[in-house]
């Protein structure tokens, strides 16, 4: 399986390399171990800056090449180390523009280099299974994901991004792929879940899923993987 013709993101990379920041940093992050919120990554860009926090080089690597988790091979330290990182692009930058730029910087002061491989993978095919129990969202609506009274709450959402999120899951063994077929964006809610996977007192995610009408089937899947050859785990100097 091919996400988001990875054939086409190499393509480009000979243009990309090109695309270089004007200013950039790379620092050890400044999060604390074990403060509110410090285990997650975040990327916040504008057409003048990128600027990414707490950020694995895999997130980093997933976020230039418009790939998942799953998609990425490597030494486990691609998931453990962290780093802030702040760029700056010389001109008002389009979002394909600041990955391509990202591809470069990572290139340089990572001495990256990677190839990418067809691997058979374990997955689970997200698909309908009945009639489905959701509320179409109107185009108004915004996305959010949340959690309220030990339910994991969706609105405006599209069955790619609750793959996604699944795929996220602590007692989720492997990635899930969306096979719905369904289109649009939806309100729906995964009944104690969140309350299942904190205390381990309630349905599994499996279960909730089923009560969607929606089914988390097991299956083998060849998918294109970026396999990381060689990197540094210290960037080059700022």
């Amino acid at each position: 399986m091919r996400i988001r013709a990875l054939v086409l993101v190499f393509a480009a990379m000979a243009v990309g390399q090109s695309l270089q920041f004007d200013a950039a940093s790379i620092r050890p992050t400044a999060a604390t171990p074990g403060a509110d919120g410090s285990g997650r990554e975040r990327v916040d860009v504008t057409s003048t800056t990128l600027v990414m926090r707490n950020a694995s080089l895999s997130f980093a690597i997933q976020w230039a090449y418009g790939v998942h988790f799953y998609q990425v091979s490597g030494p486990d330290w691609l998931k453990d180390a962290r780093y802030d990182i702040q760029a700056r692009p010389p001109f008002a930058a389009s979002e394909s523009e600041l990955r391509l730029m990202l591809r470069a910087l990572l290139t340089e002061r990572f001495k990256l280099t990677l190839h990418t491989e067809q691997r058979p993978r374990p997955i689970y095919s997200l698909v309908v299974r009945g009639t489905p129990n959701l509320q179409a969202a109107a185009a108004t609506d915004s996305a959010s994901f949340g959690v309220t009274g030990g339910d994991f709450v969706f609105r405006a959402t599209s069955m790619r991004e609750l793959a996604d999120q699944l795929s996220d899951f602590a007692t989720v063994d492997r990635p899930v792929i969306d096979n719905t077929g369904l289109t649009g964006r939806f309100h729906f809610k995964l009944d104690q879940a969140a309350r299942a996977i904190r205390g381990g007192d309630g349905p599994s995610i499996f279960t909730a899923v089923s009560e969607l009408g929606l089914r988390m089937q097991p299956e083998n899947q060849t998918m294109e993987v970026i396999v990381i050859d060689s990197a540094a785990r210290t960037p080059s100097e700022n």
